[in-house]
């Protein structure tokens, strides 16, 4: 059923093969891709909702709006409040991504805008100066990035299948164990579901199977939520990290190589030149780093905070 319900919601996401990050891809197309796998498509003066995605997050909200239902009601069974309570901090920490990336879009696209513009710049470095004497500090540039490129290409593939294995596991152990369970002529045990929640609808064949079938749907996207939220994070923190690596690189060549000592005319506006870029860049890290922390402190702090009830 998990295999079922990841295969209809990779289909209808509209993606073109392009769109699949590569080694060869930088920052920006992993994070929107990653974006577009939770059917939110950021565009650089555009934003929507693939259709599919609006029924996956009413029924995220619909299953949040249960599993807080089941856990009053299950205030006499301290094993079931316990796994009503786990599993529900958490879908609200997936919650709380999702309101991130929706109600924070706007920022969260000018910083993936900026950010990737600046490395695009970098990219296709132009001296700006006729007589300029260069020592290579393109290919410089383009090293760097590519380091801290290749390191959040392997990071976004190993947290996808981590959180993939995770959620395939999860949908499919209630329905392992049940069959367990009657294997062993166990029948005074519940049916199974994927989502601890209120199920009001369980008493006749039709509801159960609209109850697990959105259970199925939430548990998939909340995944999906988390992978795109986290490595959006994740890659931006790559990225102004590796930025001031590749600052404090460029800084210490703003005089050259060293192997030559003789001062000109040439190598002096270069030097000034190179100034200037650092200057530059560091202007830019500085205000996308506090563009960063000012657009998820917020939900860090809620995501910190449940994190910290519920291992209470």
């Amino acid at each position: 059923m998990s295999r079922l319900l990841n295969i209809k919601f990779q289909q209808s996401i509209n993606y073109t093969r392009n769109s699949i990050p590569s080694r060869a891809a930088n920052f920006k197309a992993i994070i929107l891709y990653r974006i577009q796998n939770a059917g939110i498509c950021y565009g650089a003066n555009t934003f929507h909702i693939q259709n599919v995605a609006k029924l996956c997050i009413l029924c995220f909200v619909v299953t949040n709006v249960t599993q807080i239902i089941e856990l009053f009601m299950a205030k006499e069974d301290p094993k079931k409040l316990f796994a009503c309570f786990s599993v529900l901090s958490f879908c609200l920490m997936g919650l709380l991504k999702l309101r991130s990336l929706l109600g924070n879009q706007e920022r969260w696209r000018a910083l993936i805008v900026q950010a990737s513009s600046l490395e695009h710049n970098q990219l296709i470095y132009n001296h700006k100066l006729p007589d300029y004497e260069s020592d290579n500090e393109d290919d410089h540039f383009s090293e760097h990035i590519k380091t801290y490129t290749k390191k959040f290409v392997t990071i976004s593939t190993y947290l996808n299948r981590i959180y993939s294995f995770t959620a395939v596991v999860f949908i499919a152990s209630p329905f392992f164990e049940y069959a367990i369970y009657m294997g062993q002529g166990k029948e005074d045990i519940g049916l199974p579901h994927i989502l601890p929640g209120w199920a009001p609808l369980d008493t006749n064949a039709f509801g159960y199977i609209v109850t697990v079938l959105a259970e199925g749907l939430a548990a998939v996207y909340c995944v999906r939520v988390h992978v795109a939220f986290d490595l959006t994070a994740v890659g931006l923190m790559i990225f102004i990290h590796g930025q001031f690596t590749l600052l404090h690189e460029y800084s210490q060549r703003i005089g050259g190589r060293g192997n030559k000592y003789n001062f000109t005319k040439k190598r002096d506006d270069r030097a000034h030149f190179r100034i200037k870029q650092c200057h530059q860049i560091h202007v830019l890290l500085l205000k996308y780093d506090s563009f960063f922390f000012e657009v998820s402190k917020i939900d860090l702090i809620f995501m910190f905070f449940n994190r910290y009830v519920s291992v209470l």
